[in-house]
């Protein structure tokens, strides 16, 4: 992007790359740009979800959301919040459905190290994964299809109608999230409106929820 224009007019215009996990991209940030677009009609966000990390020291992306603090001393991390995690399954499969009868899905075994697969695979105990799937929604259409159950964002997950979250007897790993971004691009007007923008977003749901800031 140009940040040598955009600093010299100081209006938020232009593209901001904004790379991060499919599954946060594309069901937790993109419903959350509308008011972001209406305000700032110029702007031009790209969306790029994608499992590797995007290298923000060669420009690969402007921001990245991510569930784990970056080392790097050229880049800044804002905390936006907590990502919860719960057990799903859909409420037709789970009708009348035995506990031994239960069946898990899970992510890519890549990502078995993460907390919530390793809770997870706590819970399913010694019973194979009847399914696998390297992306969250993915993962998603499998619970809604009624194909067993799997550890999902309580944010994604606990609207739908069609899931019931599942008791469980020790409680889900929660991460945090983080949006990175370079020190040299922070006061790009198009990224500094971005950031803004998430922050006062998480401020608010925090609020309506009754976490407080």
């Amino acid at each position: 992007m140009s940040s040598d224009l955009q600093s010299v007019t100081r209006t938020p215009q232009g593209p901001v790359r904004i790379s991060g996990p499919p599954g946060l991209i594309n069901h937790w940030l993109a419903p959350r740009l509308l008011k972001l677009q209406d305000q700032f009609p110029d702007l031009r966000i790209a969306l790029i979800g994608e499992a590797r990390e995007a290298s923000l020291s060669r420009r690969e992306a402007d921001l990245a959301l991510r569930l784990f603090r970056p080392r790097e001393d050229a880049l800044v991390a804002r905390k936006l919040t907590k990502v919860s995690y719960g057990l799903y399954g859909s409420k037709e499969y789970l009708s009348g459905r035995l506990p031994k009868d239960l069946d898990f899905l899970g992510h890519d075994e890549s990502e078995d190290h993460l907390p919530q697969h390793k809770w997870l695979r706590a819970i399913a105990g010694d019973r194979e994964f009847t399914l696998r799937a390297n992306d969250l929604g993915a993962l998603l259409g499998a619970v809604r299809a009624g194909l067993g159950l799997a550890v999902l964002p309580q944010t994604l997950a606990r609207h739908d109608k069609a899931l019931r979250q599942v008791p469980t007897s020790t409680p889900a790993p929660s991460r945090d999230l983080w949006l990175v971004f370079h020190r040299d691009v922070q006061r790009v007007p198009a990224i500094r409106a971005v950031i803004d923008h998430l922050v006062a977003i998480i401020k608010g749901e925090r609020a309506k929820s009754g976490e407080g800031g």
